[in-house]
C-alpha cells in the first residue's frame, strides 16, 4: 500500500541486476553520496573501501548500457531509487572503475 502524499522515487533500471543491486546495497555501509570519495581512498585506514566492500561492489558494477542510460539522465539524483543513486555515483569512476576494482585484486 502506497502512501499517496509521498512521492515514489523514479526507477530507470530495471529486471533482476536492480534487484540484486537493492539487496546488495541494503546491506551496504556506505551511503550513496560518499562512495565516489571512497572509491579515491587507497587505504581502508584512511577511510577507504575494505577489500570485501570491493570485492562486493565488483559484482555490481553497472554495464557500459548501464552508465550510458545513466549519463543520459538529466533530473536530480535525489528523486532516484536508491539502486540508481548509487550508480549514478559511480557512473564517472566506472569510466576506470572496472581497471581501478580489478587492479585493487592484485595488490
Amino acid at each position: 500500500m502506497s502512501c499517496p502524499d509521498k512521492e515514489q522515487p523514479s526507477v530507470l533500471s530495471s529486471g533482476s541486476a536492480r534487484s540484486w543491486r537493492h539487496i546488495f546495497l541494503k546491506s551496504f555501509p556506505v551511503q550513496a553520496g560518499e562512495l565516489k570519495d571512497k572509491l579515491f581512498i587507497v587505504n581502508e585506514d584512511d577511510g577507504g573501501l575494505s577489500d570485501e566492500q570491493i570485492t562486493s561492489l565488483r559484482r555490481y558494477i553497472p554495464t557500459l548500457m548501464d552508465v550510458e542510460m545513466y549519463k543520459s539522465h538529466k533530473g536530480p539524483v535525489e528523486e532516484l531509487h536508491i539502486v540508481d543513486q548509487y550508480m549514478m555515483e559511480t557512473k564517472c569512476p566506472l569510466a576506470f572503475g572496472r581497471a581501478f576494482l580489478s587492479m585493487s585484486e592484485t595488490v
